[in-house]
């Protein structure tokens, strides 16, 4: 008998599981969000915090004490404001561009967001920029390289892709490839191999910030000249 009713519920499962495929409906479905609070306090995993879920009728604002929530992602975490909140070490305060608080337009309590803070370069010890980045002023200290700051801590930013050079590398589509003014190969005095910068408007930047720009000294390839701007400073076709 127990032998018998054992194949009667595997049989009984088979047809189900046909049954659920014949259905015709093989989308699969989104997985369900982890559940959190309750009666149990459940908590989120590392990284997510707790939530209320409006999928629901459970209000915790009234009387839903042991509502059930759902963990998201809290995003980057929040800064400045009212309070001054600082960010975490490492990170720096940014303005959110998602709210409608202008910090350059009265909004001097505005929420900002934390970011990764860039990395830093010059100073005493000359650090060097990751590759693929330029080293910057920080407009953010009170060092100043124009006024005998000659030790100044810089910020890293991205640099224009590099092109050229031996391997002869092209420029992402809708850019030229320019001669790089800030280093000594000249592709117009033997240097067949030099190492060019991609640009989509013609300007080659030696660097951003225009008060850095008043102490550089630097020579544009032929068929390029000077400029010097509120953007910065480098060479742009004649």
């Amino acid at each position: 008998m127990r032998k018998y009713l054992r194949h009667l519920t595997h049989l009984t499962l088979v047809l189900t599981a046909f049954a659920a495929c014949d259905s015709g409906d093989i989308t699969p479905r989104e997985a369900d969000p982890l559940v959190c609070g309750g009666f149990a306090g459940l908590e989120c995993p590392a990284g997510l915090v707790c939530v209320d879920d409006p999928s629901d009728d459970c209000d915790p604002l009234k009387g839903g004490a042991d509502c059930i929530g759902i963990c998201e992602d809290p995003g980057p975490a929040t800064c400045g404001g009212f309070l001054g909140t600082e960010c975490p070490e490492g990170q720096v305060c940014v303005d959110d561009p998602n709210d409608d608080c202008d910090p350059q337009n009265g909004g001097a309590d505005c929420i900002g967001v934390c970011e990764e803070a860039p990395a830093t370069c010059g100073g005493f010890l000359g650090t060097e920029c990751p590759d693929g980045q330029v080293c910057v002023d920080d407009p953010n200290d009170d060092c100043d390289p124009q006024n005998g700051g000659s030790d100044c801590i810089g910020v890293c930013e991205d640099g224009p892709a590099v092109c050229g050079g031996i391997l002869g590398t092209a420029c992402p589509k809708g850019q030229t490839c320019v001669d790089d003014p800030s280093d000594d190969c000249d592709p117009e005095k033997g240097g067949d191999d030099c190492i060019g910068v991609c640009t989509d408007s013609g300007r080659v930047y030696v660097n951003h910030d225009p008060a850095a720009c008043l102490a550089i000294k630097f020579a544009c390839p032929k068929g390029m000249k000077h400029f010097f701007d509120a953007t910065g400073c480098g060479c742009e076709p004649e």
